[in-house]
């Protein structure tokens, strides 16, 4: 699925949609933040974030293409009644960073024809985003 991207931004508080030579230019750099993502959700790792982007299966967003201190991964969900822009997670130096981009990302949902964004993160998000409603709780447990 081919995703409509959003370039030409040139102010360093804006978020980059890194391209696929982007991705693999900046990987040392942001392999780290990946993890962490990674890390966090339990379900993936920075290597598998990594061959997603770069297959076009969800995107990296960074603050800042020359020196990045946040990562943000994103992935468009299309289900039978909505089409979703997932927030999968954020990491980094600099996480206060990645407050200042969610415009983009909304602007970038809508561009995709997206009826919503969610964020996966922890419940101290709400505080940083407070537009935004807690709309799930998620349980799990290992089997």
């Amino acid at each position: 699925m081919m995703q409509k991207q959003m370039r030409g931004q040139k102010a360093l508080s804006r978020p980059f949609m890194l391209t696929v030579t982007e991705i693999r230019s900046l990987w040392p750099r942001i392999k780290d933040f990946a993890q962490k993502i990674g890390d966090y959700s339990e379900k993936a790792d920075a290597a598998d974030y990594q061959s997603a982007a770069l297959r076009g299966h969800c995107q990296f967003w960074v603050d800042d293409v020359t020196s990045p201190n946040v990562l943000v991964i994103t992935k468009i969900e299309t289900y039978p009644k909505k089409k979703i822009l997932k927030v999968d997670g954020a990491g980094g130096t600099k996480l206060s960073a990645w407050k200042h981009m969610i415009t983009d990302l909304e602007r970038f949902g809508r561009l995709n024809d997206c009826d919503e964004i969610e964020i996966w993160g922890r419940v101290g998000w709400q505080r940083v985003f407070p537009d935004y409603r807690l709309a799930r709780v998620r349980l799990d447990k290992p089997l």
